[in-house]
């Protein structure tokens, strides 16, 4: 295992139920918590976050990103704090302004924010559709 991804002991794998019967992991949001639970401490991913200043000089320099590594307990924590933001917004705008919440459209890049998004959106049982644009490389700013 590469030093970043260490953790202690085994990793312990779930038992995935697609069937009826009530025992195993059913769900994304289950198995995020049962994650959480038995192997926190075990990276989810690593995600790449450009510098400001993002300009390599010379080959010698270090590369124009930092890496952070999101463990399971990390993306637990990430999720549950998202779905409690979400549901507050819901509530208030469900209590002032409407008497049902319709759907929810998130607009942002593809990175882990959008995987915390989905998670949390899933948790509040709110389903949830993709719907991806790939812009034309011209109008990209890197």
């Amino acid at each position: 295992m590469p030093s970043h991804a260490k953790a202690s002991g085994h990793f312990c794998r779930p038992t995935l139920n697609l069937g009826r019967d009530a025992a195993g992991v059913r769900s994304l949001p289950q198995l995020i918590h049962f994650n959480a639970q038995h192997n926190p401490k075990y990276p989810f991913c690593i995600q790449a976050e450009v510098k400001r200043d993002g300009a390599i000089k010379d080959t010698n320099e270090k590369p124009p990103y930092e890496t952070h590594t999101v463990t399971m307990e990390t993306l637990k924590i990430s999720v549950d704090s998202c779905a409690d933001w979400i549901n507050h917004g819901l509530s208030t705008a469900a209590d002032e302004t409407m008497k049902e919440v319709g759907p929810v459209a998130i607009i942002m890049e593809s990175n882990i924010g959008l995987f915390i998004y989905l998670a949390a959106l899933l948790e509040l049982g709110i389903p949830v559709r993709f719907l991806l644009s790939h812009p034309h490389a011209a109008l990209v700013k890197c």
